[in-house]
């Protein structure tokens, strides 16, 4: 080796924070009530728009990632065989035709708009409830006013019973 020290140092771990889970942590302002009140009185209702859509958006793709993964778990079976067959070919793809229409089989036998728009409620809902959402923020809410308590953010796909938004 040419250097005294190496050039580059190796990644050094950093010490995770140490949190006490005895305090509660959510009633805790970072900035003074009167100033984020100011704030949000100032803001621009179209950029508070396009967070809340961006916001949403993102969500939503969150939800359809979990969907993908739960649909190719289902039909893992045919997807491995088609993969195993396609591995190494270059000119005899279509020997794997009959193991790529039995995937495309399995997957629209599940894959239906009806399942996706059903399985789509659900995840929101779970997320909603679990806390992973993004959309329900209450911290956000306190900036942005579009997202408040009482907002439904995705009112027209939220139609289940049981949702304060739904019927």
């Amino acid at each position: 080796m040419f250097f005294v020290d190496a050039p580059f140092k190796g990644k050094t771990e950093k010490p995770e924070p140490k949190i006490d889970p005895n305090v509660d942590r959510t009633k805790e302002m970072w900035v003074p009530p009167e100033i984020v009140a100011e704030g949000r009185e100032n803001r621009i209702p179209y950029f508070e728009a396009k967070e809340a859509m961006d916001l949403e958006m993102k969500e939503l793709k969150e939800v359809r990632k979990q969907i993908g993964t739960e649909l190719r778990e289902h039909c893992r079976p045919e997807i491995d065989e088609y993969v195993d067959c396609m591995v190494g070919r270059i000119w005899t793809v279509l020997q794997c035709k009959p193991h790529a229409k039995e995937m495309r089989r399995c997957l629209k036998k599940l894959e239906t708009p009806e399942y996706i728009e059903k399985r789509t409620k659900e995840l929101l809902l779970e997320r909603e409830r679990n806390g992973t959402s993004i959309l329900k923020s209450k911290a956000r809410g306190n900036y942005n006013k579009l997202f408040y308590d009482e907002r439904d953010p995705l009112n027209s796909m939220h139609n289940v019973e049981g949702h304060p938004g739904g019927r």
